[in-house]
């Protein structure tokens, strides 16, 4: 049983190492929520409710009317995933710089997820011209982080 500390260095260090790790849950948390603004308004929702408003993933599915709590479990392991990944966060934060066509391939690709053939089909393009699309991209993230460290 924890007992309650008044002095800080009373402390033990599995008492510290605990809320340290709440800490930066509660900080990841908040970091998957704030990036979710890109995302589309059903996987907004699903973010927000369960890393935002701290609601559980059976709730939040009862409330959108999904039985599989399960599947809800690993559509939201997949975006938090993808929120957190360097190319989602460089896309949100560039994309409003490049020209409409890389824009809409690199949203459909990093903020939404959808695969190559999604794209090609959706914008009209060869699946050639969205994979060097994406590459590009890849690259002008790739040159971000080797100016940066």
């Amino acid at each position: 049983m924890w007992k309650t500390v008044t002095n800080p260095n009373d402390v033990s260090p599995a008492q510290s190492a605990l809320d340290l790790r709440r800490r930066v849950r509660s900080d990841l948390a908040r970091l998957i929520a704030r990036r979710a603004a890109a995302l589309e308004p059903a996987d907004r929702t699903l973010v927000c409710s369960v890393f935002e408003l701290g609601r559980p993933v059976a709730e939040v599915g009862r409330l959108l009317g999904q039985a599989d709590a399960r599947s809800l479990r690993k559509r939201l392991r997949r975006l938090s995933a993808r929120v957190l990944t360097p190319e989602y966060a460089f896309v949100i934060g560039h994309r409003d710089r490049w020209p409409p066509l890389r824009r809409a391939v690199a949203t459909e690709r990093f903020i939404h997820g959808r695969s190559f053939r999604e794209i090609a089909r959706h914008n009209g393009l060869s699946y050639y011209s969205v994979r060097m699309h994406t590459r590009a991209v890849e690259e002008l993230v790739r040159g971000a982080a080797g100016g940066a460290g």
